[in-house]
């Protein structure tokens, strides 16, 4: 890509004209006058063209810098986007399932609580209901002495409960 104007690029088309001169030869391609040039100018026009040239390339060059600079540092914002979506949506993800699990355990312990709680209230149950009409019936298996009260044998409430408890613990060891 040319960064001049047609200005510019007329002039340097004029200045090459010129260095085509010969020592001391005038020309009359302007049509109001005659140029006649030192050799000392023609090495300046030539020496001033090369560095225009040389400064075109250089500029071509930081021109393709730039945009090889600005590709990449797209691409890299594109990937970092890329990734910052991914740990986001992976966090987001992350943080549904562990609500979802502390959810269940939280159901699980109160489902678990609600068990023991009606498991408590029949073993309650039982040892409010165990009394002993008969005295063939066989209470030393429960090592707890029976009690007699209006003529009833009868077991402790919180004896039968115990010996349960004990009993239960004893299985799962």
């Amino acid at each position: 890509m040319d960064y001049m104007n047609e200005e510019e690029k007329k002039a340097i088309e004029i200045v090459k004209k010129i260095k085509n001169i010969k020592f001391n030869v005038t020309s009359s391609f302007y049509s109001s006058g005659t140029i006649s040039l030192s050799i000392e100018e023609k090495e300046a026009i030539e020496t001033a063209l090369n560095l225009i040239t040389k400064l075109q390339k250089e500029n071509e060059d930081i021109k393709s810098r730039k945009e090889y600079q600005k590709i990449r540092f797209k691409r890299y914002k594109e990937n970092i986007d890329k990734q910052h979506e991914e740990i986001y949506e992976n966090l987001v993800f992350e943080n549904e399932k562990y609500k979802y699990l502390y959810q269940k355990a939280l159901d699980n312990t109160v489902k678990a609580d609600k068990e023991n709680m009606q498991l408590k209230k029949q073993i309650d149950l039982m040892a409010e209901q165990l009394k002993i009409p008969e005295p063939t019936m066989k209470i030393e298996s429960f090592d707890i002495k029976p009690k007699t009260k209006f003529g009833m044998r009868y077991l402790n409430k919180e004896e039968v409960k115990q010996y349960f408890e004990k009993k239960v613990e004893a299985e799962g060891e």
